[in-house]
C-alpha cells in the first residue's frame, strides 16, 4: 500500500514528522510552532523552512485530509503569500510524496494549483497529487 493510500488515516503529527525528518536530513533549517492559540500569532503557519537552495522560505500549514484553515491561519497565509520570494502553502498527507520530491531536487515544483479555497483567495500555490 502507497503512502497516497494511507493519506486519509494519517494525523498532522505524522505529516509535519514526515516534512521535519526530511528538512532535518537534507541539512534545511525549519522552525515548528507547536500551538500559536493564545498568542499573538495565532495562525501563524506550522512549519518555517529556509530553503536556500531555492533561495525561497517555505511557511508551510500542515493539515489532514479533512483539515479546515481557519480565519486566522488565513489571514497569515495571505499576508505572507503577498511577499516575495516566499513559498505559502497548505499541505495535505495526499501530496507528502510529491513534497518529500520537491525538497529534495532542491526546491523544484513538482505541481501547483492556486488554492483561494483553502487561502481566503490568496496568492498562494499548492502541491497537488497527480491527476
Amino acid at each position: 500500500m502507497t503512502r497516497n493510500a494511507l493519506a486519509p488515516l494519517m494525523a498532522e503529527a505524522e505529516l509535519q514528522s514526515a516534512i521535519l525528518d526530511a528538512c532535518g536530513y537534507l541539512g534545511l533549517p525549519v522552525m515548528h510552532i507547536n500551538d500559536s492559540r493564545g498568542q499573538k500569532a495565532t495562525g501563524y503557519p506550522d512549519l518555517c523552512i529556509a530553503d536556500y537552495r531555492a533561495e525561497t522560505v517555505r511557511f508551510w500549514e500542515l493539515k489532514t485530509e479533512r483539515g479546515i484553515v481557519s480565519p486566522n491561519q488565513q489571514e497569515w497565509l495571505a499576508a505572507l503569500g503577498a511577499c516575495h520570494r516566499v513559498d505559502v502553502r497548505v499541505i495535505r498527507p495526499a501530496w507528502l510524496d510529491q513534497v518529500l520530491e520537491e525538497l529534495g531536487r532542491g526546491g523544484v515544483r513538482v505541481a501547483t494549483e492556486h488554492v483561494g479555497h483553502d487561502c481566503g483567495g490568496a496568492r498562494v500555490t499548492r502541491t497537488d497529487a497527480p491527476r
